[in-house]
């Protein structure tokens, strides 16, 4: 606990040290026990864009992979749609998948 002077006890905290996005990177990929080929997209994916924002030194941001995972979605949701129910039309498989 650290006392301030001011009578109220407050748990001290840990610094935060500033980000360090190879060593963030490192840390994750050492926890999940995988091996990223391309450690820049997992930079990239883990950036938002609120962040890159907030640092002139942040070039990247995951809006572009957000993109593209949706479109991956979009397909896998629409073949299991059309898969399973092969009664249904196309504007009900629509109404469906933007349900889901």
């Amino acid at each position: 606990m650290v006392d301030f002077n001011d009578g109220v006890r407050r748990a001290s905290r840990t610094l935060i040290p500033m980000f360090d996005p190879l060593a963030a990177t490192a840390t994750l990929a050492r926890r999940l026990g995988h091996v990223f080929r391309t450690p820049f997209f997992l930079e990239q994916a883990l950036t938002h864009t609120s962040f890159r924002n907030e640092r002139i030194d942040c070039q990247i941001d995951n809006q572009r992979l957000e993109f593209l995972g949706d479109a991956v979605l979009g397909l896998v949701i629409t073949e299991a749609l059309v898969e399973l129910m092969p009664e249904r039309r196309e504007g009900q498989l629509t109404l469906l998948k933007s349900q889901l």
